[in-house]
């Protein structure tokens, strides 16, 4: 959680032009949070990632993890 805490500025902005490495960081974050149990600070994502989504994202092939649909 504090890596997580450290690293939030490097989580996409809605609607701003977000890096490839926000991405992955967004799809990260939400899937280790889900895997620790943290479902409510998963939760607290996503807005961003239904943001992530609209811009045709579907997977992220180098960490081998597919957005929700």
């Amino acid at each position: 959680m504090a890596l997580l805490d450290q690293s939030r500025a490097k989580v996409p902005r809605n609607g701003a032009g977000n890096t490839i490495e926000s991405r992955a960081m967004l799809l990260s974050a939400v899937e280790g949070l889900f895997v620790l149990g943290e479902h409510s600070a998963a939760a607290e994502f996503y807005p961003s990632v239904r943001d992530l989504i609209r811009t045709g994202t579907v997977c992220m092939g180098w960490i081998a993890r597919f957005t929700p649909m």
